[in-house]
């Protein structure tokens, strides 16, 4: 994925990535269906590569999600200032699945916004109105 999305935010000003890639990957794949001769099996992993980090590499205005489970904006503050990215929507865990989210947008130099609850497409044009201010200043 990391190859994928590198390769196609070349000529692209703004990157959003809204979708939650794993952190961790299987070391080793098996062509062929595991079955079941044991009781237990280990899997190990490896961590994935870090696409927002390749992302900011290339100087892209950027847009991320968060989600946690514990300490959610906390959580989310950290990940902005880690990854660098310009602008973080802490979506909560719980609305996962659901028609309606509540969510707060964290932007460098400015407060923090929580969002009323609102159906996921009235968020989504209020981000993409929030991005584009952000663009304009």
């Amino acid at each position: 994925m990391a190859f994928e999305v590198t390769k196609n935010i070349a000529d692209k000003d703004v990157v959003i990535m809204n979708a939650a890639c794993s952190d961790y990957t299987p070391q080793k794949f098996s062509k062929n269906k595991i079955k079941k001769t044991k009781e237990k099996i280990n899997i190990s992993f490896k961590k994935t590569k870090d696409i927002l980090s390749l992302i900011k590499a290339k100087r892209k205005f950027t847009i991320a999600f968060s989600v946690d489970t514990v300490d959610a904006i906390k959580s989310a503050k950290q990940k902005m200032d880690k990854k660098g990215v310009d602008i973080m929507i802490m979506n909560p865990v719980e609305t996962a699945g659901s028609d309606l989210v509540k969510m707060a947008i964290i932007q460098k130099g400015k407060r923090l916004r929580q969002l009323k609850q609102m159906r996921k497409a009235e968020a989504a044009l209020e981000i993409v109105n929030i991005i584009a201010e952000s663009i304009r200043n």
